[in-house]
């Protein structure tokens, strides 16, 4: 589980910006570079990858995220292609209408040990999180962004 997160500005800045527009949650991933096994426990994201919202619910408080592009996002990272430079940092999806902690949706769908961020255009915030898988809980973790 990584303990910090350091993601560029222009990241956070372009899905902040796209989730301003939209009134519906907007999902996607973060790839770029994770350190899980070193001393810093540390993941660094550098390129922010959407993915189509899909959900046949009132998608202002669901997201389910296209099969096909979330399958082309992952292939393109060392999740699926172990040989892969790129790793697949985490995903990313949006509050519109709530707070930027993890709703009951989002803990009863979790299904991955990677890093969860969600922004809360209302409040102008984003929040990081780990997910145990097997405890089944997130956690807030440090979130830095870096010009």
């Amino acid at each position: 589980m990584f303990k910090e997160i350091i993601i560029k500005d222009y990241v956070i800045e372009e899905f902040k910006s796209y989730a301003d527009k939209n009134p519906i949650e907007v999902c996607g991933f973060v790839t770029g570079k994770c350190f899980a096994d070193s001393p810093v426990n540390v993941a660094y994201g550098n390129e922010l990858m959407m993915v189509d919202n899909i959900s046949t619910k009132a998608k202002e408080v669901d997201y389910v995220m296209q099969p096909q592009q979330m399958m082309n996002v992952m292939r393109e990272t060392s999740f699926i292609d172990k040989k892969s430079k790129v790793d697949l940092i985490a995903c990313i999806h949006s509050h519109p209408n709530g707070l930027p902690i993890p709703s009951s949706i989002d803990i009863n769908r979790a299904e991955y040990d990677w890093v969860y961020l969600i922004y809360a255009p209302k409040i102008d915030d984003v929040k990081a999180y780990t997910y145990d898988h097997q405890n089944k809980e997130f956690y807030e973790i440090t979130m830095h962004v870096q010009k």
